[in-house]
């Protein structure tokens, strides 16, 4: 036997997200930062060799360093994008700061309140992810911590330009983010050209989810439209989002100069995918009875 050859062994810790009932995807932590749990839920933080620093949040990835400006361009600029004049702006959720770093790239918005009901979310992402949370620094920022239904009930009518509702997966906890009363709340505190942008979830893998969001929006405001992005982290890729209006349409980029002057700071959404992205798959159509 050859001494000289060695076995070398190398233990990697894996952690894994469950993305339906037959699918799992695997990541490799190259290295744990942090593991904890708040009063809501579990948090957890790593390192991967492809996607860098991961969050996740109950064992459900919610960004990463490599393709978190996806998701948070597109849930915030369509809707900010629809509306003639957004100058206060509220966020529900979104405790990491991102959709708010990217409401904040718009010049014309003078205040915008987030209401994060996890405090110690707001923390580990300050700690761990300051590119993200950098808008916490915007002096135009201004944190409420507590339940942002409750806030968004205790607001004058009509005193709103925009909200974006930033949640989780419907759960126990979330499932009233998603809710026909719920979307009323919101309309009452918007203006007369007051808009609402929200998640939609999957439409492969949480069919039920975007057809709840759709069918309940549509309740509540006069115009509904629904546009998708493809974000590589996030079950099934494609992911579904709506904006709700109280009568302007979101797919009508009305001053494609507002979009230009800050196309440089983005590195997804441009003028001309603002347009194709509300072009949404047959599949997806078909799903929440739109014509193809």
């Amino acid at each position: 036997m050859d001494e000289t050859k060695g076995v070398h062994l190398q233990f990697k810790k894996y952690i894994t997200e469950t993305m339906s009932d037959g699918e799992f995807i695997t990541y490799v932590a190259d290295r744990i930062l942090y593991v904890g749990e708040s009063p809501y839920q579990k948090i957890q933080v790593f390192e991967n060799c492809v996607y860098g620093r991961i969050l996740m949040l109950d064992q459900a990835v919610q960004f990463t360093d490599a393709d978190e400006f996806i998701y948070h361009e597109m849930l915030s600029h369509p809707a900010v994008l629809a509306h003639p004049s957004p100058k206060r702006v509220l966020i529900v959720g979104g405790g990491d700061g991102g959709i708010a770093r990217e409401v904040l790239r718009h010049p014309e918005v003078e205040s915008v309140e987030l209401c994060e009901i996890d405090e110690k979310v707001i923390e580990i992402c300050r700690e761990y992810f300051p590119k993200v949370a950098s808008s916490y620094d915007d002096r135009r920022l201004h944190l409420h911590v507590g339940d942002g239904v409750a806030r968004l009930r205790s607001l004058p009518a009509g005193s709103l330009d925009v909200v974006l509702v930033d949640g989780t997966d419907p759960n126990q906890i979330s499932l009233g983010l998603y809710s026909e009363a719920f979307y009323r709340d919101i309309a009452a505190a918007l203006g007369d050209d007051g808009v609402l942008g929200t998640l939609a979830g999957s439409p492969f893998f949480h069919k039920e989810w975007t057809k709840l969001v759709h069918r309940e929006l549509r309740k509540v405001f006069p115009v509904v439209a629904v546009y998708t992005a493809t974000i590589p982290t996030y079950p099934g890729f494609l992911w579904a989002f709506c904006v709700a209006t109280k009568g302007s349409d979101p797919r009508a980029l009305e001053d494609p100069s507002r979009l230009r002057r800050i196309e440089g700071q983005l590195n997804y959404l441009n003028t001309k995918l603002h347009r194709a992205a509300f072009a949404v798959p047959s599949f997806v159509a078909r799903l929440l009875g739109m014509e193809v």
